[in-house]
């Protein structure tokens, strides 16, 4: 790995893996594999899943390294096939795809509704705060979880969630209002 590939940006890293460098290739992986990790296993909470899901995420990466054009950050196109992965996970799983993905259609009465059909069976007893936040978001439903997850620990915008998730920007922001303001009762209480 040279020093040129350590300062590169997500793009051009992803740029030079087209052009069939692997170290490129590698440096992504490194810089992306612990938080892709932590949003999955937020995600689906099954490890040995959480793995699976990582990795095909990563074979598509690579597999599609050829095609990559740089219409949006490397990062929002990593997090969206990791999405819609989670997605191809619930639908296989027995429970199926939960409702909260696909909440564009309900109301702001049956959203909060839904809200409370997630309520965490105890409260939490930790003073950490950390443990309380990781608590809190863990309780929220699935849609609402990724959208808190997206923004808080990824760091993305309305737009950039709503283009990873696929749903358009008025969808996105609700999900992540209701996330924020049920992470704040649940951490402040």
């Amino acid at each position: 790995m040279n020093v040129a590939s350590i300062t590169a940006t997500d793009e051009q890293l992803k740029l030079l893996c087209r052009g069939g460098d692997y170290a490129a290739f590698e440096q992504l992986y490194h810089r992306h594999k612990n938080p892709l990790y932590r949003f999955i296993i937020r995600q689906c909470s099954d490890e040995e899943q959480a793995k699976d899901i990582v990795q095909d995420v990563w074979l598509n990466i690579h597999k599609a390294c050829g095609s990559y054009v740089p219409s949006a950050k490397f990062t929002t196109w990593l997090y969206r096939i990791a999405h819609n992965r989670i997605i191809d996970y619930y639908r296989r799983s027995a429970k199926g795809l939960p409702i909260s993905y696909d909440d564009e259609n309900l109301s702001e009465e049956q959203l909060i509704n839904l809200d409370n059909r997630y309520a965490p069976d105890q409260q939490v007893q930790s003073a950490q705060e950390t443990e309380r936040l990781l608590n809190a978001i863990a309780s929220l439903q699935e849609a609402q979880r990724e959208a808190a997850l997206l923004h808080l620990e990824m760091g993305f915008s309305v737009s950039e969630i709503a283009n990873i998730t696929q749903t358009n920007p008025e969808t996105a922001k609700s999900r992540l209002r209701y996330a924020l303001k049920k992470i704040r009762q649940q951490v402040l209480s």
